[in-house]
């Protein structure tokens, strides 16, 4: 992008507020674990998070075409026809064994083959082969670090959600989420409002935690209140998972932000301003949308029977 004459600051903020999206296209860890902690179907969530996902990536893309005006960019010749099919044909053989497995994990699960667990185990086992043997990209160092940082990962993982099922008791036993039904209807009953405060709350929780401690903490609290203002676990569902995404971009946290800022070598304090523009018009008002307009949401779960 920096050598088509896109400034590095903001190549930089482009990529890093796109890579969240991996949050929201499924499969995603994020709605595995909101799935685990509140009891909702994880394929349900899968199927949530899609359409506000595929919102911001139009965003994006529009705010792109808005901006890149401004750029002196350097565009490459316009190749012929017949140079064109043969480079897509030729890459296009190349990526087709990479490309096979997001199509057997989301065709599994989709139609209802194998669970989101056992499509992880089929895609491990057909990864290895395929790093080995045909890309030969995984040599036995890489394969051994990867199981070490996976194991750490899932480890860390599963520690946070023994906590958080502990805490979930605790909120039962002392009736807390009841407690702050009545509290809050004491404020305001009104959807739109109670909606945009819980926003608010998302995201400044966003802000300073990662998306699935996020997730853990506040799901189960919130969750009584969402369905009390008649809004289902699945929208919830993707009312968390744009928020925490948002969140793992916006200051003072950013984790994503300030590594996209260490991989492209530009100072945090350059990136920031362009990551604004399009946290402010790609993710806010998916955001209000998810919130206000159930169907954004819940239209694909429906029709998949959820």
């Amino acid at each position: 992008m920096e050598k088509r004459g896109y400034p590095r600051e903001y190549a930089t903020a482009l990529i890093a507020n796109s890579s969240i999206l991996g949050l929201l296209i499924p499969p995603s860890v994020t709605m595995i674990v909101y799935g685990w902690v509140t009891d909702t179907s994880i394929l349900a969530c899968f199927l949530a998070t899609l359409g506000p996902g595929l919102f911001i990536m139009f965003n994006f893309s529009v705010v792109n075409l808005w901006m890149a005006r401004k750029f002196n960019l350097h565009l490459d010749d316009k190749p012929s026809l017949g140079e064109l099919t043969s480079e897509v044909t030729k890459r296009d053989i190349n990526a087709f064994p990479a490309l096979l497995m997001p199509v057997m994990i989301l065709g599994g699960i989709y139609g209802g083959i194998m669970t989101p667990t056992e499509a992880a185990a089929l895609s491990v086992i057909y990864a290895i082969p395929v790093g080995f043997m045909i890309y030969k990209g995984l040599p036995w160092e890489n394969f051994l670090s990867a199981g070490k940082e996976a194991a750490t990962a899932v480890g860390a993982i599963m520690v946070m959600i023994l906590f958080s099922m502990i805490l979930g008791q605790m909120y039962v036993y002392e009736s807390i989420p009841q407690q702050l039904v009545s509290a809050i209807f004491g404020i305001t009953e009104n959807k739109v409002i109670l909606l945009i405060l819980i926003n608010i709350l998302l995201f400044l929780v966003g802000m300073v935690v990662n998306d699935v401690t996020a997730i853990i903490l506040i799901a189960p609290l919130l969750l009584p209140l969402m369905q009390a203002i008649g809004v289902s676990p699945i929208q919830f569902a993707a009312i968390m998972g744009v928020n925490t995404a948002m969140g793992g971009v916006t200051p003072p946290y950013a984790s994503i932000l300030y590594l996209g800022a260490r991989i492209g070598n530009v100072k945090v304090t350059k990136v920031i301003p362009p990551a604004m523009i399009l946290i402010v018009t790609g993710y806010v008002p998916v955001v209000f949308l998810t919130s206000l307009w159930p169907d954004l949401s819940l239209f694909l779960p429906s029709l998949f029977g959820y």
